[in-house]
């Protein structure tokens, strides 16, 4: 890697580390995002071989090694063999559970035999429209994946085509912002059927006053952001989302968005409007508004207005609408009233077959309409985003159904290993199933659980550790070891403040 020109600023060189980033293959961004995933699934699958460990008071310290770190590694000196880490992680896993299918006839049969296992009531929560365990860890894993390029992207160990790309391409960054957005609308009151339908003009703008009131915070944040960045002359990238503009006020005008339309057309389904929003902003684009913003009204690309300075925040905000719209869609479908295995398996089916169904059209869209871009937002974006969004949730579900079936197998396994011990103590005891229910221990908070609690506030708190870390520290100039130990000692910080939060259940809502 060729040496830093030493008679540029800092800031500059800064600016130009970041800038003119190319991405990298739409494969590689998925076999990135599925890293994160298996490392969570490796980690239940060592819970349920080792029990002892969910238990363990360390819980939350076995989470961030397992998870953390090896996520950490993937997007950083392992880069170049992310292969090698998903096929090494996946084949752990495998070695893990085989014990538990070691006997395939026996499980079968167990199977066909207690139909009830098929039947019964896989998460039990979901009646009372509590977060599922499968969607705890979905958003958890992008909040994970976001706080730890946003710090990683300033160090030279990690890698230029994972950034954010310039203009066109996909980066793992790119990805990220759009998963984020997704990962809150799949649990917005609309997503989970606990929207209220107002009739009168009065109820309807008091409710989007309340909207607006609760933006406050975000809009908050973002204006401090824009003060704190001129006043310390902190490095920015401009074409990003403009002078002023930055994602805070991308979060704001989303929800704002979102909340006039439930007001006034909530009869209208979301699927519709994400589909109309995303067509009609690319034919925007086509016919004249994608040239304005790559190059400003005067095509030398100046920002002298203040819509000039920060037209790609403002018009790509239709895009993550319609991402938003998206993720209502697809949260509504999640939460509807299913409580069977097999009704959850037609939930696996219909968020594999939404997957690959984006693929599928990605590739079409991308040769009629053009190459994906992150900073327009436009329409193979989103389409992208939507695709890697069912397949991240896919994967989890699965692996969650998978679990869950182990588990109930093992422990009627047990039971029965028990009755038939107790019988032989006593031959006069009925024979009877105890009903296998873990026994409650104090056990620690579970780290995902902790981030998805805070999850705005872990947003945050990441970005206030990378901005304070790029204060104290000349990140460009930071040898590989130096890098991921700030790395890793800054994802520790955020991820126990996190962990605190939660021991003393303390939420801090912004959304």
């Amino acid at each position: 890697m060729s040496s830093p020109n030493i008679s540029l600023s800092y800031r500059r060189q800064q600016e130009e580390f970041v800038s003119q980033t190319n991405g990298t293959s739409v494969l590689e961004v998925s076999i990135v995002m599925s890293i994160l995933p298996a490392t969570i699934i490796l980690r239940d699958s060592l819970y349920l071989v080792a029990p002892y460990l969910a238990s363990s008071s360390f819980k939350s310290l076995f989470d961030f090694l397992i998870v953390i770190v090896i996520s950490e590694l993937s997007l950083t000196i392992f880069s170049d063999h992310v292969v090698l880490v998903l096929s090494a992680t996946v084949v752990t896993i495998v070695l893990l559970l085989t014990p538990f299918a070691s006997d395939a006839r026996d499980v079968c049969r167990n199977l066909l035999q207690s139909s009830n296992i098929l039947h019964k009531s896989v998460f039990p929560n979901h009646n009372k429209r509590q977060c599922l365990r499968f969607i705890t860890y979905a958003r958890a894993c992008v909040n994970i994946a976001t706080a730890i390029c946003i710090l990683a992207v300033d160090f030279r160990i990690y890698p230029r085509r994972f950034a954010k790309t310039e203009t066109f391409g996909t980066g793992v960054m790119d990805a990220g912002v759009g998963l984020f957005v997704m990962s809150n609308a799949l649990v917005a009151p609309e997503a989970r059927h606990k929207t209220v339908h107002y009739r009168s003009l009065l109820d309807k703008m008091s409710q989007l006053f309340v909207s607006v009131k609760s933006c406050v915070p975000l809009l908050t944040l973002g204006l401090s952001r824009v003060m704190v960045i001129k006043g310390i002359e902190y490095q920015e990238h401009v074409s990003e989302y403009g002078t002023h503009w930055n994602f805070f006020f991308t979060l704001a005008a989303v929800k704002i968005c979102s909340t006039i339309f439930f007001c006034f057309f909530s009869s209208i389904p979301s699927l519709l409007v994400s589909v109309v929003v995303a067509v009609g902003y690319q034919w925007c684009l086509q016919t004249g508004l994608q040239d304005y913003l790559l190059h400003s009204s005067d095509g030398k690309g100046s920002r002298v207005s203040l819509l000039d300075a920060n037209r790609e925040g403002l018009f790509s905000s239709f895009g993550y609408v319609a991402l938003y719209f998206a993720g209502i869609q697809i949260g509504g479908y999640i939460f509807l009233n299913r409580k069977s295995f097999l009704h959850w398996m037609k939930c696996l089916q219909g968020l594999t077959a939404l997957s690959i169904g984006c693929w599928v059209s990605l590739q079409l869209c991308c040769r009629i309409v053009g190459p994906i871009s992150r900073r327009l937002a436009n329409l193979p974006y989103v389409i992208w985003i939507v695709g890697l969004c069912s397949m991240v949730l896919a994967i989890f579900l699965s692996a969650d159904l998978l679990l869950s079936i182990l588990l109930s197998v093992t422990q009627k396994e047990n039971n029965l290993k028990k009755s038939s011990r107790k019988q032989k103590k006593n031959p006069n005891a009925k024979s009877s199933e105890v009903c296998a229910v873990p026994s409650k221990s104090k056990a620690g908070v579970c780290l995902l659980d902790a981030i998805n609690y805070n999850g705005l506030v872990f947003f945050l708190t990441s970005n206030l550790l990378t901005g304070a870390v790029n204060l104290v520290v000349k990140t460009l100039y930071a040898p590989p070891w130096q890098a991921l130990t700030i790395l890793t000692a800054y994802m520790f910080t955020s991820c126990m403040t996190m962990n605190v939060l939660r021991y003393f259940n303390l939420a801090l809502r912004f959304w």
